[in-house]
């Protein structure tokens, strides 16, 4: 027996067993995540995450499509896909040969799978086999269907042990298979349980693959499965990842986009940053630098920015929007419209150059620094007038000069709604420049109290006693509960906002839910901030008028010789301005009003422009905010059948008589002071 053979073992030996049974315990416990990169899996017709199993047949050919996109635009090495109990519960056979051709799918593109059996989020009933859910617009994740169902959850535990024991037995020992992940966000004790006993069940069969469910560490995983979506990288991130060095880590939820404006019923201030693949990108950049000098032991794989598709999920929007909601200026979440065409043709060459170490970028800067930790998004500041030559990241001294190239940048419209700001093609890279930008010197953390702020003295208050102030747009507002002097602090907030006029102050009603103030999550009293001053009758404010002039606009952006790609705000159109020597002239308008985003104030807007130099001519291409709707897909699951038509350019033109310049690239600032959030140029072949 093995006992026997431990009495007759010297001292010596014994010592070398225990420390070998040791060590390959140690080596087995620890995961490298660090090539697990990627986002989580629906397909773009799919109205909802793990359903869509019951029409497998019907979605093979978006998901073909979709995963040889994700390998070609991104280079994804993993998805993360849900799966549902009522999928298996209705044919169990039929849902693990789909798996099967499923994997064989991605395997094929070079990706590979983490399935999640059990999840809380969203909806407890409604799930159904016959028919497919409807979508509604705006509604964030409307038909993702809890798994189990509220109805699945009264008969114990026992009922989902095949669902958990047979899937895994069947690719037990399949490496395609990344993970096994028992529950996606589990809330309450039943849930909790559920976990632990799947858990115990799954480690039974002893897969090749990992266990894992968050929260972070716990006893029910074998990786440490954080979730975060926000900026606090020194803090929130990083003590998660490390929490448990022994296990390593795996960051299954990494972000989100910007959502702006600030959605109906969003709390907690969350008009920020909330994870961007770049600022994501950056932080797993720098602790590879860590890494490498020996201050952290490992670094975590990531499924970035939510999921790969934008699609019938809805989770272009917020979770905080109200149904009904225009397209956003920018997805909240994904990576890629159904013609596989990217969100961000620069956050996906960002991903492509983590994943495989080749940099394809001509030019490239996102404000963000990846020599130390640091939180929230960075972003530059360009003053009415003022101009910014395009330098690139790493080589400040060198302005990018480029013949042929698609140019990305994201910019910020003043919620004054009169300013424009124009990226500059071809321009001279020997102008003076009236902000000489220094990586760093102009550029700040985002915070929510500080857009739009003036440095104008803040005139007294006509203070109102029960009146309101009409308007329900272009608003803000702020939980100032716990402040000792409520209309002080109101009245403060709004003079550091160059848009407020005026301020309201009531105390909130049971069960109202606006914005930063909700009564559930502890608001009382609450500030409005709004741009009016139109005054109505009601009991119970306090508002206040400041007697302020609106601020003056600033200096009109400067006429450089070039190609200025202009995004006007006051005439809500977009312009390719050709000038040559104090010479301009319009070589084409379009009208934004004809979008359902249009040009979206106090919000970034995307702007991507394909140059194309000869000797005889010039093309120039422009996109603006883009639209899921664009692709010809409807927004139901009849989309399954639907070839996605290619994204529609706003403008396109061809000056046969091009403006002879150096090649440079620049920004160009006029009336309203500009944000911009990144800007980068790649080579024409990535499209």
């Amino acid at each position: 027996t093995f006992e026997r053979i431990l009495i007759n073992m010297s001292k010596t030996s014994l010592q070398l067993l225990l420390f070998i049974i040791f060590l390959s315990k140690d080596v087995q416990a620890f995961h490298d995540t660090s090539l697990w990169l990627g986002a989580e899996y629906t397909p773009a017709a799919a109205p909802g995450n793990s359903l869509w199993w019951q029409w497998f047949e019907d979605y093979e050919p978006s998901v073909k499509r979709e995963l040889y996109f994700a390998h070609e635009r991104l280079k994804i090495t993993t998805i993360r896909v849900f799966l549902h109990t009522l999928v298996f519960k209705e044919n169990s056979s039929r849902l693990l040969n789909n798996m099967d051709t499923f994997l064989s799918i991605a395997d094929g593109n070079n990706i590979s799978v983490g399935f999640v059996f059990f999840g809380d989020c969203f909806n407890t009933v409604g799930a159904n086999l016959s028919s497919q859910c409807i979508p509604v617009k705006g509604r964030h994740n409307g038909c993702w269907m809890t798994s189990p169902q509220e109805n699945e959850r009264n008969q114990g535990y026992l009922p989902f042990q095949a669902f958990i024991t047979e899937t895994i037995t069947r690719f037990k020992t399949d490496s395609r298979v990344k993970w096994w992940e028992i529950f996606n966000e589990p809330h309450g004790a039943w849930s909790l349980g559920l976990r632990n006993q799947g858990f115990l069940w799954a480690k039974a069969v002893n897969p090749i693959a990992p266990i894992i469910s968050c929260w972070d560490d716990n006893n029910n995983t074998d990786i440490v499965d954080h979730h975060d979506y926000g900026t606090d990288f020194p803090k929130s991130w990083f003590n998660a990842i490390y929490s448990n060095e022994s296990k390593g880590a795996i960051i299954t939820e990494a972000g989100s986009r910007w959502f702006q404006p600030e959605p109906i019923g969003a709390i907690n201030q969350q008009q920020v940053d909330q994870g961007s693949p770049l600022t994501v990108l950056n932080f797993l950049r720098t602790l590879q630098g860590l890494k490498k000098q020996g201050k952290v032991p490992f670094v975590p794989g990531a499924m970035v920015s939510w999921e790969l598709m934008v699609g019938n999920s809805n989770t272009r929007w917020h979770w905080g929007t109200a149904d009904g909601s225009r397209e956003p200026a920018i997805p909240w979440d994904a990576w890629l419209f159904p013609d596989g065409t990217p969100i961000s043709h620069t956050e996906a060459a960002a991903f492509r150059a983590y994943v495989t170490g080749i940099n394809e970028f001509l030019g490239f800067e996102d404000f963000l620094t990846d020599t130390a930790l640091t939180a929230g998004d960075q972003y530059a500041t360009l003053a009415a007038g003022d101009t910014m030559l395009f330098k690139s990241k790493g080589n400040l001294s060198k302005p990018v000069n480029i013949a042929s190239a698609l140019l990305e940048t994201t910019l910020w419209a003043d919620s004054n709604g009169d300013g424009n700001a124009a990226l500059v093609l071809l321009c001279e890279t020997d102008i003076a420049e009236r902000n000489e930008l220094q990586r760093g010197a102009v550029t700040h953390s985002l915070s929510r109290t500080s857009t739009q702020t003036t440095d104008q003295p803040c005139p007294i208050s006509k203070v109102l006693q029960n009146t309101d102030i009409e308007g329900n747009e272009n608003y803000h507002n702020f939980d100032v509960t716990k402040s000792l002097n409520v209309t002080s602090t109101c009245e403060a907030l709004c003079c550091q906002l160059g848009d407020c006029s005026s301020w309201i102050v009531r105390p909130l009603n049971p069960g109202e839910n606006d914005h930063n103030c909700s009564y559930a999550a502890g608001t009382r009293t609450c500030c409005w901030l709004k741009p009016g001053t139109q005054t109505v009758m009601r009991e119970g404010c306090t508002s206040g008028i400041l007697s302020r002039p609106p601020p003056s606009p600033g200096p009109e952006r400067a006429m450089i010789s070039g190609y200025h790609v202009v995004m006007d705000a006051k005439s809500k159109n977009l312009q390719i301005i050709r000038c040559d020597k104090n010479m301009s002239k319009v070589l084409d308008t379009f009208a934004t009003t004809k979008l359902d985003n249009g040009i979206v104030l106090d919000a970034w807007n995307m702007l991507r422009v394909l140059v194309e130099t000869s000797a005889n001519a010039v093309n120039i291409s422009v996109w603006f905010n883009p639209m899921y709707p664009e692709t010809g897909y409807v927004g139901d699951a009849s989309d399954a059948a639907r070839e996605p038509k290619p994204l529609p350019t706003r403008m396109h033109v061809v000056d046969n008589d091009p403006v002879r310049t150096s090649g440079g690239v620049a920004i160009a600032a006029g009336l309203r002071d500009t944000r911009v959030d990144y800007i980068s140029a790649l080579p024409v072949s990535v499209l």
